[in-house]
């Protein structure tokens, strides 16, 4: 069960990566809320992925 897990975790941070110049676009939004959930959600998702498989 591990495995396809850490596959998909794989591809998540993978997805992120490569859309970094989404993230570095020159178009930033005016919302600081909006701004920090670009960051706080795929952190978030990843840390709720690997606190699933270890606890």
């Amino acid at each position: 069960m591990v495995d396809p897990l850490g596959e998909l975790m794989l591809g998540i941070g993978d997805a992120i990566a490569k859309d970094s110049d989404f993230l570095n676009s020159e178009e930033k939004t005016k919302s600081r809320i909006i701004h920090a959930l670009y960051y706080i959600v795929p952190i978030s998702i990843l840390v709720g992925f690997y606190v699933w498989t270890v606890y």
